[in-house]
């Protein structure tokens, strides 16, 4: 979340028309939808909740919300869409471009960060539940059927390599971008010149392994 945000204000910033789909797991509440769709319209973006649809089949979630976010992008018209790889929420629109369907005009870019697999190998902890190996799938699928693969850095290329992932011909390393905030203390720490004394430390993250606690 904190990466593609950062990406979106980049952008926007930059001049480009840029919209956040909001993917809720639950019904949202109208009022802080509201709230958010206000603050990033002051950001220059367009926020966007994808309205809910009716479980009609009993399958994973992961899969309907890919349903869901393909029948909602298949009437838009973008030049770029990003996708995270992590549930794969794109899978039914990589797919769809694939089979020549649908997106002839529009470059699909997978960001890799934290596909399931690699959460719970670093956690060291069993799959939740037999629907994660459905999530797998339409992970890998994401980051093979993409037209661009974006990652932060060579290691999670190279540990899907080493897992028997297939990677797009086309395949960035792009550090995640930093906030406007980070980015103006950065330049005034440097401004300031020497080292300082930390005064406080703050563990942003959840508390398990894989970040790093």
């Amino acid at each position: 979340g904190t990466a593609y945000f950062s990406l979106a204000t980049t952008l926007a910033s930059a001049g480009h028309d840029v919209t956040v789909l909001y993917l809720p797991r639950e019904p949202s509440d109208q009022a802080a939808m509201e709230h958010w769709i206000t603050h990033f319209r002051t950001l220059g973006i367009r926020f966007v909740v994808l309205p809910p649809a009716p479980r009609t089949i009993d399958v994973p979630q992961c899969m309907l919300m890919a349903r869901d976010v393909y029948a909602w992008l298949a009437k838009q018209e973008f030049d770029v869409i990003h996708f995270p790889e992590l549930q794969g929420h794109g899978y039914y629109s990589v797919l769809a471009k694939h089979q020549g369907l649908d997106f002839s005009h529009t470059t699909l870019c997978v960001g890799t960060h934290s596909p399931i697999s690699w959460i719970r190998e670093q956690n060291h902890e069993a799959p939740y539940s037999p629907d994660e190996l459905e999530m797998d799938f339409m992970e890998r699928q994401c980051v093979a059927l993409a037209d661009v693969v974006l990652s932060p850095s060579h290691y999670m290329l190279r540990w899907m390599q080493t897992r028997g992932w297939t990677l797009p011909a086309v395949c960035y390393i792009q550090q995640n971008i930093a906030s406007p905030e980070l980015q103006a203390l950065g330049r005034l720490a440097m401004w300031r010149g020497g080292k300082q004394r930390a005064l406080e430390l703050v563990f942003f993250g959840r508390l398990e392994e894989r970040k790093g606690i």
